[in-house]
């Protein structure tokens, strides 16, 4: 009765296997952590990646580091310290750095 009504005969794993798919196939897909930089447009990543590891550079710097025009630099710069992600310091420009609770300093990206 149960085979007319469109059960399945299961024998071995495999047959299960090709019912439901391997483990995981199926599976709703868990969301996976995000940072500051996966909303990052390209020009804004271009001049995060161009700022100093210490240290602080000015706009003429980023914009070499970057391959973009000191001009197409302020903007992605601007948005990036709305973000928390780049703070100005006088005329020049660092990566905003924040410290975890075991004193480590971390990128505030990661």
């Amino acid at each position: 009765m149960l085979l007319r009504n469109g059960a399945e005969l299961v024998t071995r794993a495999d047959d299960i296997v090709e019912l439901v798919g391997r483990i995981g196939e199926l599976a709703v897909e868990e969301p996976r952590p995000a940072t500051a930089l996966d909303g990052l447009g390209e020009a804004e990543r271009q001049v995060y990646e161009a700022l100093p590891g210490r240290g602080a550079a000015t706009v003429d710097e980023i914009a070499v580091g970057s391959g973009l025009m000191p001009e197409q630099v302020l903007g992605p710069l601007a948005i990036l310290e709305v973000a928390g992600l780049a703070e100005r310091d006088g005329g020049c420009w660092r990566i905003v750095r924040t410290r975890d609770r075991a004193g480590e300093v971390r990128m505030r990206a990661t």
